[in-house]
């Protein structure tokens, strides 16, 4: 709507303040009103809050499949005997 010029061949565009009026109530409406709403929103419908227990325990257990994953790969890598590295 700010893109709307001010003037079209010489004369000015019609109604050009009312789209810029409009334009500005509709995004301060929808921001305002979505805003005071949404808490009161959540809390109707019950929507739980973050398990960070669960977080934990599913970021432990990623940990540790690439840990096990990457353990896997060095003895892979090692048995090789093809390979650069130096045994232990």
């Amino acid at each position: 709507a700010f893109s709307i010029p001010l003037m079209v061949d010489g004369e000015p565009f019609p109604a050009r303040n009312l789209v810029l009026f409009l334009t500005f109530t509709t995004v301060i409406g929808t921001l305002v009103v979505q805003g005071l709403t949404l808490p009161h929103l959540v809390r109707l419908l019950k929507i739980p809050g973050r398990d960070t227990h669960a977080e934990t325990l599913a970021e432990a257990q990623a940990q540790s499949e690439a840990s096990r994953a990457a353990e896997e790969r060095l003895d892979v890598l090692l048995a090789d005997e093809g390979n650069a590295l130096p045994q232990p």
